[in-house]
This record gives C-alpha cells, structure tokens and sequence, in this order.
C-alpha cells in the first residue's frame, strides 16, 4: 500500500506539464530501489563499525560454514558502502583520476539498485504474508 501510494506521489512530481510527457514508472522505481540500496548499506556498514570498531571490508570469514554465509550475505548487502568508500580514498589519498570515482559510482549505483530490489521484494513478500 505504501509502496502504491509512493509510486503515484512519484508519478505525479516527474511529470512534464509541458510537453505531456512523464518519466517511466520503471525509472521511477529503479532509483526507489538504489535509494534503498545505498540506504541498507550505509546503515549496515554503521552499524558493523560500531560493534566492531573498524570499517567493512571484501573479506569473508572461514570459521565455519554458517560464518562464511553470514559474511557473504553481510557483503553482498554493504558492497555498495566499500566501494564508494575506497573510490574516494583513493581519489583524496592517492590522486586517482576522476574516471575512478565516477566507475565506482556507477558499480555501486547499479549494485545498490540490484540490493534495493531484492529489499523491496522481501518486503513486499513479507507485506503479503
């Protein structure tokens, strides 16, 4: 219901009075996704530093098989959050050039996206439920 009422909200601000045209829904609902996306990881990746004290990073765990699951999980979901996090200390601390940055946002970007979806679709099944 919410994401039904978000989704007309959204409709309605992208629309061009102008020309008649209004954006696709499915752009629409693609960045609703990355928002979630980023959203997800940024709160992960926080709350992972504040228990552990040091920032997440691609490295799995290999103390048992349920641990190595958790951490492919956990990555999967904060992959978005390590990448721009690297991307942009690389380009303050070791000049990277600016091609970098802008490849590392567009991975994130679409990562987040994929993330986003799989987020809302459990929400969506959970909503259902």
């Amino acid at each position: 219901m919410a994401l039904a009422t978000c989704v007309s909200i959204g409709s309605a601000l992208f629309q061009n009075e102008t020309q008649g045209q209004t954006m696709s829904l499915d752009v629409y609902q693609g960045l609703y996704a990355v928002a979630w996306g980023f959203v997800a990881a940024g709160i992960m990746s926080s709350t992972y530093q504040m228990i552990t004290n040091a920032p997440p990073k691609f490295e799995l765990r290999r103390e048992s098989p349920l641990s190595w699951l958790v951490s492919l999980v956990f990555t999967a979901f904060v992959a978005p959050y390590i990448i721009m996090r690297n991307a942009v200390r690389g380009r303050l601390l070791t000049g990277r050039p600016v091609g970098w940055l802008v490849a590392s946002f567009f991975i994130a970007g679409v990562w987040s996206m994929l993330s986003g979806k799989a987020i809302l679709a459990f929400m969506g099944a959970m909503a259902g439920a």
